[in-house]
């Protein structure tokens, strides 16, 4: 069993270098789930096959309490200060200063992502 779950793991982990996830579609990856699934229940037993997933599903929503309750650290939060934060701005002559700034400051961060490539069928 732990040479299938590892088995499991090493394919998940290429599959992650070879395809870039975010290119896909969430019914896409809902389908290749579907087919992985009906992989395992045709090469196991209806009871491994589901103990599997439920074994999988279980340790991702114990990593995630985990986590959210800071038992485990959070990868993606590691570089944010969490608590009020406040800008501060130098004198006008350069020199800095150590109390808030007293002018107002509005900052817009615009971000944004594309995953997918639109042909362009005009010419």
């Amino acid at each position: 069993m732990s040479t299938l779950l590892s088995g499991l793991q090493n394919f998940y982990v290429t599959l992650e270098l070879l395809v870039i996830k975010d290119q896909f579609q969430t019914t896409t990856w809902l389908l290749i789930g579907a087919g992985i699934q009906l992989l395992l229940l045709t090469c196991l037993s209806l009871r491994t096959a589901a103990a599997l997933v439920l074994a999988v599903g279980a340790w991702r929503l114990g990593r995630t309490l985990a986590i959210s309750r800071n038992f485990l650290p959070n990868d993606e939060m590691k570089d944010v200060f969490p608590g009020k934060s406040t800008a501060m701005f130098p004198n006008e002559d350069g020199s800095g200063r150590l109390n808030p700034s007293g002018r107002g400051l509005c900052l817009l961060l615009l971000g944004f992502k594309v995953n997918q490539y639109v042909i362009s069928t005009q010419r």
